[in-house]
């Protein structure tokens, strides 16, 4: 069975923050000192959000990203289907195909408990930057003095990412040098590949190669091939950047069609009105190629952020920085005397209102809409089926909604959420009943 929400957020629960490719979710542990606005709080807690905004762009501004999504919407489409075609063969291998692909975006470093590598002294074993090649890329380090062999793949390359840009946030906001408190896997990986080949890479120019990669199909191979490269030339950072630059915009126009394409297939499989679901697939598509679109125009967008960035205005630009992705909802921790045991979480708005990640309502069914159809999808032995819901999943919901099932149905919400009763009015049924409704074929052009 694919990773449910509760399976993505449990390796979370003692960081301080967290973002679920899965359902497109920010969630960050502290916002302390604030008087109600993300960006009035303690810059060290506005640099955590930080780091989970890079990741939210990530996945709604680049190919590997877009990519992601389609499969994501590619599976509840394909499962919803399949039961109704009583499992056809076709039907179950594009579910097939699309989890082959949706794994190279896991971690694939889970038996790496902490550890720092002892140097840069990193092999690349099995590079090929010849082709689009998903697949992680295996590297021999010293992690804490003993040879290991580290996997080097797209959650990685997005995690280190994220993290250099990150730390450079730290500097110039003047907060405390983390670098000693964070793990080498999957954080520091990245730039040891970057040093490894170019010993005095610049800051700057780790994040040009990194922001560059990111418009590639597969950026932890296409980021390797530009480190090797960029080591045989010897160019000033202004010089790199300019090279970088062309190379960007030519990824782009590579894939540009690519993009066009997805969303047209998106906007011909939602062509009945669903306003609470796939209206929202749609714009979610449309507003992705606006941003894959402004990545061309600004291909090192990230690292003229850091350039303008102060201890003075770093709050105003993180918000404007959420505002050129379509602005975002925060989830955050709330402190509660009533249980300790349910995580409680409420949502905080950054950015534009307009977007298409403002409408909290949209959002949750969306969640449970891919937790349902996710929980449909079985493979044994790598041989992929769909059937009934049958093991016990929470509710992904189950932290932030509010609605009354929670305090009437507390166990169906924590352990079967499909099994509420079918939705019958949107305007009073939870967004799961919903999600529940629309997956079911025969109500393909109503709504609850």
């Amino acid at each position: 069975m694919f990773a449910t929400g509760s399976d993505l957020f449990e390796s979370g629960v003692d960081n301080l923050g967290s973002y679920s490719h899965l359902y497109l979710k920010v969630v960050v542990k502290y916002l302390r000192g604030g008087s109600g606005s993300p960006i009035d709080y303690d810059p060290a807690d506005v640099a955590t959000l930080f780091h989970e905004l890079l990741h939210h762009a990530q996945y709604i501004s680049t190919v590997a990203g877009i990519s992601y999504l389609d499969d994501l919407i590619s599976i509840w489409n394909n499962a919803r289907g399949s039961i109704e075609s009583g499992g056809d063969a076709v039907v179950l291998g594009l579910i097939s195909d699309a989890r082959d692909r949706f794994n190279n975006f896991s971690d694939n470093n889970k038996n790496f408990d902490g550890g720092f590598f002892s140097d840069i002294d990193v092999e690349i074993l099995d590079f090929d930057g010849s082709q689009i090649n998903l697949d992680p890329i295996t590297i021999e380090a010293l992690l804490d003095g003993e040879a290991v062999l580290i996997n080097f793949g797209i959650n990685e390359f997005f995690e280190s990412s994220a993290y250099v840009i990150e730390r450079l946030f730290r500097e110039k906001v003047g907060l405390p040098d983390e670098r000693g408190r964070v793990p080498s896997v999957p954080y520091k990986i990245a730039e040891a590949i970057a040093r490894y080949f170019d010993p005095c890479c610049s800051d700057s120019r780790l994040v040009m190669m990194l922001l560059t990669a990111m418009l590639h199909a597969s950026p932890h191979q296409a980021f390797v091939k530009i480190a090797i490269d960029l080591s045989s030339v010897d160019w000033t950072d202004l010089e790199t950047r300019a090279n970088l630059e062309a190379t960007a915009l030519e990824m782009f126009r590579s894939n540009q069609e690519w993009a066009e394409e997805r969303v047209s297939n998106i906007r011909n499989a939602f062509r009945l009105e669903d306003p609470h679901f796939g209206n929202l697939v749609v714009d979610l598509f449309r507003y992705a190629e606006l941003f894959f679109q402004r990545r061309s125009l600004s291909p090192m967008l990230e690292l003229d952020f850091l350039d303008e960035l102060n201890s003075v205005n770093y709050a105003s630009k993180v918000a404007e920085f959420s505002d050129l992705f379509g602005g975002v909802l925060i989830f955050k921790e709330k402190e509660t005397e009533i249980s300790r045991e349910l995580e409680v979480e409420e949502a905080l708005s950054l950015g534009t209102k307009k977007g298409v990640f403002h409408d909290l309502h949209k959002l949750e069914v969306f969640q449970a809409s891919i937790h349902f159809a996710l929980m449909h999808v079985c493979v044994k032995d790598e041989v992929v089926s769909v059937s009934l819901p049958n093991n016990v999943s929470p509710c992904p919901l189950l932290s932030s909604c509010c609605h009354k099932n929670k305090e009437l149905n507390t166990v169906i919400c924590s352990s079967h959420p499909w099994l509420h009763p079918q939705a019958s009015d949107g305007s009073v049924d939870c967004a799961y009943q919903i999600a529940a409704y629309g997956f079911d074929l025969s109500n393909a052009g109503s709504s609850s």
